[in-house]
Formats: structure tokens, C-alpha cells, sequence
């Protein structure tokens, strides 16, 4: 990738998580995690052990990150497993490197797309309640009393349009 292209995508990544909002943020950072963990256990079955322990040492950073931002006063006991979860990652991860454990690996990917999607559906509830609250609610609807006709009469025979057989 040429420079030119690598500091347009640096500023668009910039761009991006600038603006998410903090679920979306921490989406990113899921993801970012998963793919991190995709590589390293490529990088292990390629037996590219530096490359392994570069990848898993960048999961570690993330998870980290994502506990530092962790408010237990807001969260509440919610946010004191979460803690928890993300601590035994980064030992699982750190066990995983000295070791080279794909199983360990894998037990890791499997805890952070379940907290994804968890994430996820917090993302798309928060979606649908904005929507519904910026939604405008619906005019009253008076009753009234219509009355249409089942079938023509009389002139009104005369007057319906022919059908069109466009099949054949």
C-alpha cells in the first residue's frame, strides 16, 4: 500500500471511531479483538511464533483497554463481570502465548463474539428505541362510517373498465 493510501485509511479509521458512539466503539474494538485472535492462530499454525505473540499481545491491549473503561459505579454489578470476563481473557492469552494454545485461543474467541453479539443486540434496542422516540405519534383517527358499494349498479355497471388479458 502506498503512503498516500495508507494515510487515507489511517484518517478514515480516525474518522470512524471519532464519531461512533460508545456501543459502536466498543463493537470496534470486538472486532478488532476477533481478527487479532484469527491471525494469531494463523500465525501459530504457520509456526510464525513472533507474529503469534505480536497479535496475542495486541488482544491483551485491547481487552485492557476495554477494562480500563469500565464504570462500576454506573454499571453496576454488570460492569464488575465484564471486568472479571476481560481479566481472564488476558491471563487465558498470556497462558495461550507461553504455551502456544489454539484451544486457549479459541476459548478466548469464543467468549468475545459471544460478548459481541450481546453488544450487538444492546446496539440494535438502542437503535429502535431512538427511533421511537423521534418517531411522531400517529394522528387520531376519528370513526367514521364508509360505505362502498360490494358491486356496481346500474350505471356504474356501464361504467367499469374491461379487463386486460395480458397473459396471453
Amino acid at each position: 500500500m502506498n503512503v498516500l493510501a495508507s494515510q487515507a485509511h489511517q484518517h478514515y479509521q480516525r474518522a470512524q471511531v471519532e464519531s461512533a458512539n460508545p456501543i459502536k466503539l466498543v463493537l470496534m474494538l470486538y472486532d478488532g479483538a476477533i481478527r487479532k485472535i484469527t491471525q494469531a492462530h494463523s500465525h501459530l499454525s504457520e509456526e510464525k511464533v513472533v507474529d503469534f505473540q505480536e497479535q496475542v499481545v495486541k488482544v491483551q491491549k485491547i481487552l485492557s483497554e476495554l477494562y480500563m473503561c469500565l464504570n462500576t459505579d454506573t454499571g453496576g454489578e454488570v460492569a464488575e463481570n465484564l471486568g472479571r470476563l476481560y481479566d481472564y481473557m488476558i491471563r487465558e492469552l498470556g497462558i495461550a502465548m507461553i504455551r502456544r494454545d489454539k484451544a486457549r485461543l479459541e476459548g478466548v474467541r469464543s467468549i468475545l463474539e459471544m460478548l459481541r453479539e450481546g453488544w450487538q443486540g444492546a446496539m440494535e434496542n438502542t437503535a429502535l428505541e431512538e427511533m421511537e422516540a423521534a418517531a411522531p405519534a400517529p394522528a387520531p383517527v376519528e370513526a367514521e362510517t364508509f360505505s362502498v358499494p360490494i358491486a356496481p349498479t346500474g350505471e356504474e355497471a356501464a361504467m367499469v373498465a374491461p379487463s386486460l388479458n395480458i397473459a396471453g
